[in-house]
């Protein structure tokens, strides 16, 4: 589980919606983008949490690895694949039109790039559609997200 801090800026029954603080290590993350949206600023998460958190208060929370997780398999599965059935479908294709083996191999290398440009256009795509929700573990004092 990856913990998190952050602001609650709204609620909405047993629901927040908390803007994360910027970590150094989401500047390296190439998954960076799910979180932030890929607007370049903090993060919003929709989280649960006790009716105790207010707007305005320092939580942290803690957010479920399996959205990390789903989130790697579209942004990297999605072009992987579309490259493989391009490699694939090209080197079909070249047999079927009989060219050259040096011909159908570089057919089927073009045709496979060809297809990663669609699936990751695709793959930003649906990645940008899962959305990561938490749950709030706590109420932070306020020099604790100041000082971190």
């Amino acid at each position: 589980m990856q913990t998190d801090r952050g602001r609650v800026i709204q609620r909405q029954q047993n629901t927040v919606t908390v803007q994360l603080a910027t970590q150094e290590s989401c500047a390296a993350c190439s998954l960076a983008r799910l979180c932030t949206g890929g607007k370049g600023h903090d993060s919003i998460v929709t989280a649960t949490a006790p009716s105790d958190i207010l707007i305005g208060d320092n939580v942290e929370l803690v957010i479920d690895d399996s959205v990390f997780l789903k989130a790697s398999a579209v942004m990297y599965g999605i072009p992987l694949a579309a490259f493989l059935t391009g490699v694939f479908a090209g080197y079909g294709l070249a047999l079927s039109l009989r060219l050259g083996t040096g011909w159908s191999s570089g057919f089927s290398i073009v045709f496979g790039f060809a297809l990663v440009v669609p699936s990751v256009i695709l793959s930003r795509y649906l990645s940008g559609r899962l959305n990561l929700v938490g749950k709030v573990t706590q109420k932070l004092d306020q020099e604790v997200l100041r000082h971190t």
